[in-house]
């Protein structure tokens, strides 16, 4: 009888304890979603990771202010990624301009020659070559998650 009463008072305790889950929950997001402060533009194969466009534009300024407005691992695109910023969340999107740019000039990374840099036009789709020094566009950092 001792025994029969010890294990009944034993099996509640078996049944509520519980594993607590040790494995983190795997990050999955979609071109659109919004994580860490920017709006997610290109993923690999499983969304776990991917490029990040800030929310929104530090400013307008010329190339080398531009380059000098990187921080906390946000840096100015290049200019492939920012004809991938137009496809996926710009005005050549699916769903129109969800990263909300101005239908302007953004300065990328990518330098030409002779004091000259790349500039992506989100109203047109198009790349130019601008001044560095001279010509002021607006600028939108992105980063890795």
């Amino acid at each position: 009888m001792r025994k029969l009463i010890l294990l009944l008072l034993f099996i509640p305790i078996v049944f509520s304890c519980s594993k607590d889950n040790d494995e983190p929950e795997t990050l999955t997001l979609q071109i659109g979603d919004t994580y860490a402060g920017g709006i997610v533009f290109q993923v690999n194969g499983n969304g776990t990771s991917g490029m990040l466009a800030k929310t929104g534009d530090t400013g307008v300024m010329n190339w080398y202010e531009a380059m000098d407005s990187e921080s906390n691992g946000w840096y100015v695109p290049s200019i492939y990624q920012l004809g991938t910023m137009y496809d996926a969340i710009g005005q050549g999107a699916d769903v129109i301009n969800i990263g909300n740019f101005e239908m302007s000039k953004y300065w990328s990374s990518t330098e030409h020659s002779g004091g000259s840099g790349y500039a992506f036009n989100f109203a047109t789709g198009e790349s130019h070559i601008g001044y560095n020094g001279i010509l002021n566009c607006r600028v939108r950092l992105v980063k890795p998650f």
